[in-house]
């Protein structure tokens, strides 16, 4: 906020070996979302976008990835509810904001993201 960009970033070690770097990218001068990333072992794993961006390995290795525009979409509030209704016990989540994810994120997926953690009041 406060008109600048803020950045965090995370490094670490999958159970595989590989290493996983992300970096979101928030505030008013992230509009540049080449800034955000999601790797691992240098290769990217995903073209990020505005919002709410969701990296899965399910206990079995499959990947999924889903992009939720919860700052300009309503509708994907719901979605973003759903998905995490259905992704696998054990599995490892990552999620990457980038831009503004939450001016359309609705009640009930704001309970959802506190309810894992996610969100702090």
């Amino acid at each position: 906020g406060g008109g600048g960009e803020s950045v965090s970033r995370l490094m670490m070690l999958l159970d595989d070996g590989s290493e996983l770097d992300v970096r979101a990218t928030g505030g008013f001068l992230a509009k540049n979302w080449e800034n955000a990333y999601l790797r691992r072992d240098g290769k990217h794993l995903m073209t990020l976008q505005r919002g709410i961006n969701l990296w899965v390995k399910t206990p079995s290795g499959d990947e999924q990835r889903y992009r939720f525009d919860t700052h300009g979409d309503l509708s994907d509030s719901e979605a973003l509810i759903n998905t995490l209704a259905q992704v696998p016990k054990g599995a490892l989540m990552v999620f990457v904001t980038t831009d503004e994810f939450s001016a359309a994120l609705s009640p009930d997926a704001v309970a959802r993201l506190h309810e894992m953690g996610l969100l702090h009041p």
